[in-house]
């Protein structure tokens, strides 16, 4: 069920996907414009679980972050003339999350290029048309940013940063002394990955925990049904047509198993 609040218990500090250790004068330089970083894909070796007693993962859409930070947070100059406002907001969010003591182990996923192979199969999908050079120009420079928090940092190239989050839930479900995953975003598409109150979505902005129940309160159908779900219409055809003979959107629909 939908629920209020961070009732998250403590977990024990035995997997390192954040160190609790802030390079703050390489963070410093990272924002003051005086570092260039390669291109990098996904490594989910680098990430090797070693659990001694349960833990929390928690996984955080950076894409959406950054977005959310631009359009929300205030503009701010770098003094090599880069916009930076975007990523300061990002990491004062990423902050409020690493001071709770309940928060050990973070992995934080970015579209490092918004094209995927996606856009191969349908040429309308969604891409970096249109969208605020000030802010594409931010995402090497967040990733980087994000790193010098100690964070483990997921830089996508062929596929999408919810790829490499439910990549990294199906990898550590089952882990022994894995106890939740917390998946920090409000996308609906990542509710497909939810399941009982053991893999949860965190709408941290307005501080949302969504269960299985949850979902089932809020799309009508369950977790495994929501691809079904977004092709009929409830997705408002974001980036796909929706079912021609469907009409509207699809807010509760009994034909999907529950």
């Amino acid at each position: 069920m939908e629920k209020r609040g961070s009732p998250l218990h403590a977990s024990a500090n035995r997997v390192i996907l954040h160190t609790n250790h802030v390079n703050r004068a390489h963070l410093n330089t990272i924002l003051a414009g005086n570092t260039r970083r390669e291109d990098r894909g996904i490594e989910f070796d680098a990430l090797i679980i070693q659990v001694d007693n349960t833990m929390k993962i928690y996984l955080v859409d950076g894409t959406y972050e950054l977005f959310r930070n631009h359009f929300g947070a205030p503009p701010k100059k770098a003094p090599d003339g880069r916009e930076v406002g975007a990523t300061l907001g990002l990491l004062r969010g990423l902050l409020a999350l690493l001071v709770k003591p309940e928060v050990t182990h973070v992995a934080c996923a970015f579209d490092h290029v918004i094209e995927s192979f996606r856009n191969d199969l349908y040429p309308g999908y969604k891409s970096g048309a249109g969208v605020d050079p000030n802010l594409i120009a931010q995402f090497p420079l967040a990733e980087e940013a994000v790193s010098a928090l100690g964070l483990v940092v997921w830089p996508m190239v062929e596929f999408e940063a919810d790829d490499a989050l439910a990549s990294a839930t199906t990898k550590f479900k089952n882990e022994p002394g894995v106890d939740q995953i917390v998946i920090c975003s409000p996308d609906k598409d990542l509710a497909q990955l939810v399941s009982g109150d053991q893999i949860v979505c965190w709408d941290r902005r307005r501080d949302i925990i969504i269960d299985e129940t949850g979902v089932r309160e809020k799309f009508g159908v369950g977790p495994g049904s929501i691809p079904d779900w977004a092709g009929a219409g409830g997705r408002c055809g974001r980036w796909f047509p929706r079912h021609p003979r469907l009409g509207g959107q699809v807010r509760r629909c009994s034909a999907f198993p529950i």
